[in-house]
């Protein structure tokens, strides 16, 4: 009897009491507190679900570095510079997708391990005392810069000289190369064909064909594609910046179908990836 009563002699004992807000309960004797509120109990399952967003918090990667920039320096060195991220113990380099290089802490690195002017791509990625790595910063790419060799001193025998081979062999070898299957014209080449426009210059009736010739590595209809991409930009040079007739010097690639030496040797192959001029017409001895 006594246990039955007991939450009903318990209800007796509190107070409803009014407030600005509705009213609140309080027990008998309990003073009315206008200060502060009492601090919020947060349950354990609560502080559970705040903990595990802590933990995931501090277990991200690191953030990606951001203001990637490549400048070239040289035929063989590009400069690359990013903004830091806070936290990251070192910085690992990507070149063209494939890892390159680590950095610790530095934000600024030279790549200097390029094997000739070209065109590469960096992405870089931050990595924390965990080990964690972000994810990759922006893609930049850039061109080795192309060295100008000093020009060589070209004199009246020296034209003669080239001028008396192409009368006596009706062709002559041009000093250039290209990067792998590329045809751009460098301009360390640009004196060399010099040459080339100053005996047409002189001799305005003799026609002339440009010849590019390639080694056998790759296939028939590739080669063939790439000599004659490469006579045409020589060709192109030689009427744009000499003034010789279109109609007096033309362009034809003969791929891997006429080759001076042995393709089973680099030296070979070497030999075997050139540009010839030779004369068209019958020239007077």
């Amino acid at each position: 009897m006594r246990k039955a009563l007991q939450p009903i002699i318990y209800a007796l004992f509190l107070l409803i009491v009014p407030c600005s807000g509705g009213f609140v309960k309080m027990s008998l004797g309990e003073k009315i507190n206008n200060g502060p509120p009492a601090p919020i109990e947060i349950s354990a399952s609560e502080k559970s679900n705040q903990d595990l967003a802590t933990t995931l918090e501090a277990s991200k990667a690191p953030s990606g570095p951001l203001g990637l920039t490549a400048t070239a320096a040289s035929e063989i060195q590009i400069n690359l510079s990013w903004n830091p991220v806070s936290g990251a113990l070192g910085y690992k380099v990507y070149r063209d997708g494939l890892y390159l290089m680590t950095s610790t802490a530095a934000t600024s690195v030279p790549d200097n391990n390029l094997r000739a002017s070209g065109r590469y791509c960096y992405q870089v990625t931050a990595v924390d005392t965990a080990g964690r790595e972000s994810e990759k910063s922006n893609q930049v790419c850039a061109e080795g810069m192309e060295q100008v060799l000093p020009e060589k001193k070209m004199d009246a025998a020296a034209t003669l000289s080239i001028s008396k081979e192409m009368r006596d062999k009706g062709r002559v070898q041009i000093d250039i190369e290209f990067d792998s299957n590329k045809s751009v014209v460098k301009p360390r080449y640009h004196q060399e064909l010099k040459r080339i426009g100053d005996i047409m210059t002189a001799n305005p009736e003799w026609k002339m064909v440009i010849e590019g010739h390639t080694d056998n590595v790759g296939g028939k209809d590739f080669n063939m594609n790439l000599s004659a991409r490469r006579a045409e930009a020589v060709r192109a040079y030689i009427i744009e910046h000499f003034g010789v007739s279109n109609t007096h010097l033309t362009s034809k690639g003969y791929g891997m179908s006429k080759p001076i030496a042995s393709n089973k040797t680099v030296v070979g192959r070497q030999k075997n990836r050139r540009v010839e001029v030779a004369v068209e017409c019958t020239v007077k001895k």
